[in-house]
C-alpha cells in the first residue's frame, strides 16, 4: 500500500507541474488579450480629435440670412475639438447662383469669457467664397460675426451683421461619449498578482 501511495503522489506531483505552465499560457493569454481589447476601445488624442471633428463634419450647419437684395450663405460646423475649423461664407443675389465679391470685417469673440480674440478685414473676388480660418485653445462657446461692407464693389450704406455661434469642446469628449476605457497600471498589476497567487494555491494544494 505505501508503494501504490508513493507512485500515486509522485503522479499527482507531476501533474501539478504540469498545471502550472498550463495555467501560465491560459492566463498570459488573457492578460494579453485584455490589453489588446481595451487598446482597440481606447483612442489617442489624435484619434479623438479626428473623431469629434467627423461627427461635427457630420453636422454641418447652413445658415442663410436675406438682406436688402442679397443673400448671404454660411456653411460651418456648430462643434469642434480645439482645433483648426472654418466657416464658408457666399454671397449672392436674390434670384442668382452667382458669387459676388464682397469686403468686410470678421470679429472672434469668445462668449464664455466675454472677451474679443481677433479682429481683421476680409475681401474676396467674384466666383469665390470666402472661408475664414480660426483656431481656439479652449473650450467655451465662440461667436463669429462678419460685417459686410461691399458687395459687387458697391458700399453698402450699413454694414449687413451675419453672425455664427461655434462650440468648442474638450480634447477628451469622443471618449466620453464612444465610453471607451484605458487600461491602467493597478488592472494589469492586479492580474498579475491573481496568476501568481493561483500558482502558489496549486503548490501548496495537498492531493
Amino acid at each position: 500500500m505505501i508503494g501504490i501511495e508513493k507512485i500515486m503522489e509522485s503522479y499527482l506531483n507531476q501533474n501539478r507541474m504540469i498545471y502550472i505552465p498550463i495555467l501560465l499560457i491560459i492566463s498570459s493569454m488573457m492578460l494579453l488579450n485584455g490589453c489588446m481589447m481595451p487598446g482597440m476601445m481606447t483612442h489617442s488624442p489624435a484619434d479623438q480629435q479626428n473623431e469629434d471633428h467627423n461627427r461635427s463634419a457630420q453636422g454641418k450647419i447652413v445658415k442663410e440670412i436675406i438682406a436688402d437684395d442679397y443673400r448671404i450663405v454660411a456653411e460651418y460646423s456648430s462643434e469642434i475639438v480645439q482645433q483648426e475649423s472654418s466657416i464658408h461664407l457666399g454671397t449672392y443675389l436674390l434670384n442668382d447662383s452667382t458669387l459676388l465679391p464682397v469686403q468686410g470685417r470678421v470679429t472672434l469673440k469668445d462668449v464664455g469669457n466675454n472677451n474679443t480674440i481677433s479682429t481683421q478685414l476680409f475681401g474676396i473676388l467674384k466666383d469665390q467664397k470666402y472661408v475664414y480660418k480660426f483656431s481656439v485653445n479652449q473650450p467655451s462657446e465662440y461667436r463669429i460675426i462678419f460685417e459686410i461692407e461691399t458687395i459687387n464693389n458697391n458700399t453698402l450704406p450699413k454694414p449687413i451683421v451675419f453672425d455664427v455661434f461655434v462650440k468648442s469642446l474638450p480634447l477628451n469628449s469622443s471618449a466620453a461619449v464612444s465610453g471607451g476605457f484605458k487600461l491602467s497600471t493597478p488592472i494589469i498589476v492586479g492580474g498579475i498578482v491573481m496568476v501568481t497567487m493561483m500558482i502558489i494555491m496549486i503548490m501548496i494544494k495537498p492531493f
